[in-house]
C-alpha cells in the first residue's frame, strides 16, 4: 500500500482507498475538484467520473472553468473517463470495473474516481440496492490502484442515506478539510448481515425524513 496526495488541502491518502466526501453545496465541492484536475497532466494517472450525465457535465464545466482545462481534449485523450449510471446494481459495478480494467491495461498507475450516485433517480437502482452497492465498492477497490471518492450532499440527502451509505460503507470520511479513518465503517459481510435484521427497515424509515443541512467544519 502506498500513500499519495489527494489534490486539495494538503491531504494524503492510502492507495487503494474508498472515501466518503461530505459537502454542503457546489461551492464547497468545487474546492475539492483538485482531486481530479491537479493530476490530469500526469500520464500515469486517469480520472474517472461516475454519475448521471447531467451531473457529470456540471462537474466537467467546473473543472474546465476553475482549472483552465480543455475538457474536450481531456476526454478525447482518455485523461477523463465517464461512467454513467444504470438501473441494475451489478451493471453499475460492472461499468466501473470495465473502466478500471481498461485503465490498468493502458498502464495507469493511479485511478482517481469521483462518484455521484443517483439516489432517488428512477433510472438507478432502489435505495437499498445502492447501499449494498456502496458496501461492495470497498471490497472491489482493493483489487485496483485506485482512490474512490463518493460524494454525499448533506443538505439534499436524507439521514438514512448519509448514515447507512455515507458513513457505514466507507473506511474513510472527509468533512471540510479533515480526513479521518472512519470508526463507524462496517465491513462488507457484517454490513450485509445487518441489512437482513428485522429492525433495519424501521431504522431507515425513521431516518428517511431527517435532513442534516450544513455541517460545521
Amino acid at each position: 500500500m502506498t500513500r499519495t496526495k489527494l489534490g486539495f488541502a494538503d491531504l494524503k491518502i492510502d492507495v487503494p482507498s474508498h472515501i466518503c466526501l461530505f459537502y454542503s453545496d457546489d461551492a464547497e465541492l468545487r474546492d475539492r475538484l483538485g482531486f481530479l484536475a491537479n493530476t490530469l497532466d500526469d500520464p500515469e494517472q486517469v480520472a474517472v467520473l461516475f454519475g448521471r450525465q447531467a451531473r457529470l457535465e456540471e462537474i466537467l464545466g467546473y473543472i474546465g472553468a476553475d482549472h483552465k482545462r480543455d475538457i474536450a481534449a481531456d476526454l478525447a485523450a482518455g485523461r477523463i473517463v465517464l461512467v454513467n449510471g444504470a438501473p441494475d446494481p451489478d451493471a453499475l459495478l460492472g461499468g466501473i470495473a470495465a473502466a478500471f480494467d481498461a485503465a490498468v491495461a493502458r498502464g495507469t498507475k493511479l485511478i482517481r474516481f469521483l462518484g455521484f450516485i443517483g439516489w432517488g433517480d428512477m433510472d438507478w437502482p432502489a435505495q437499498e440496492d445502492l447501499m449494498s452497492f456502496e458496501a461492495k465498492v470497498s471490497e472491489a477497490v482493493k483489487s485496483y490502484p485506485a482512490i474512490v471518492m463518493c460524494t454525499y450532499n448533506t443538505e439534499k440527502l436524507p439521514g438514512s442515506v448519509l448514515i447507512f451509505a455515507g458513513i457505514e460503507t466507507h473506511p474513510y470520511t472527509i468533512l471540510g478539510t479533515t480526513l479521518c479513518e472512519n470508526p463507524h465503517y462496517v465491513p462488507f459481510a457484517d454490513y450485509i448481515e445487518r441489512r437482513k435484521r428485522p429492525t433495519q427497515a424501521e431504522r431507515e424509515k425513521n431516518l428517511s425524513g431527517v435532513r442534516v443541512g450544513p455541517l460545521k467544519r
